[in-house]
């Protein structure tokens, strides 16, 4: 989901994902099975630890291939760096 909330109510999620109502709380069911959310309660279903992960890991977004091969190589060029001083040893 594009928003982030530590709980939901079942209109929310329907609205989100363009859900009906049947459908809404089947995949809700289905994410309590999975632990990923806490059973309702006052009309509110809320996020499992498992389910905070889940939606921040989500949220961080694609890097771009370029983006990372850049990062790795300036990690690697300090690796090199540092494993050849010998003060390091």
């Amino acid at each position: 989901m594009s928003w982030h909330q530590h709980s939901f109510e079942l209109p929310r999620l329907q609205e989100q994902l363009s859900l009906d109502k049947k459908s809404a709380l089947a995949l809700a069911t289905e994410l309590q099975t999975q632990g990923y959310i806490k059973p309702l309660e006052k009309g509110l279903y809320t996020f499992t630890d498992k389910g905070e992960e889940l939606v921040r890991a989500f949220a961080a977004g694609k890097v771009r291939r370029q983006t990372a091969e850049n990062a790795l190589i300036g990690l690697l060029a300090r690796v090199e760096q540092y494993n050849s001083d010998p003060t390091n040893c």
